[in-house]
């Protein structure tokens, strides 16, 4: 296994096969999402098997594997439950949200449950000014 290289990701990262560390199927990475300041790839966008929708999950706690593709060290529930990709490129306030969520999953305050995204479980959409991270698609 080798660690996720997180300067110049996006060779193999899109339309790879994405499971959980204890092997569970996730589904395929369908976008990728870069900071405009840093240009590194921050977040993918994935397009889960059985569910509806794209997940956005961060790169943190991730690894490339070479039987595996790329694991991510989080249960399927928690990305079943992620906000969902938004149609056009993630904002500050899209960014705050996904922030805000996976920290939850990642570090949990006394094991309290994670907090609602929103009724349709999608992030607020941005306008292009207002863009903090650039969508990268297939």
């Amino acid at each position: 296994m080798e660690g996720v290289d997180h300067g110049d990701l996006l060779d193999g990262l899109l339309g790879a096969t994405a499971s959980c560390a204890d092997g569970t199927p996730l589904g395929t990475t369908c976008a990728a999402y870069t900071g405009l300041d840093s240009g590194r790839v921050e977040w993918v966008a994935l397009h889960l098997r059985g569910a509806a929708g794209e997940r956005v999950v961060p790169l943190v706690r991730t690894r490339r594997d070479r039987d595996r593709g790329l694991v991510l060290d989080v249960r399927r529930d928690a990305v079943e439950r992620a906000p969902l990709a938004p149609p056009t490129d993630l904002g500050a306030a899209d960014e705050d949200l996904l922030f805000g969520y996976w920290a939850q999953v990642l570090c949990p305050v006394l094991g309290g449950p994670v907090a609602a995204v929103g009724p349709d479980r999608r992030l607020a959409g941005a306008s292009a000014v207002d863009a903090q991270l650039a969508r990268v698609t297939l």
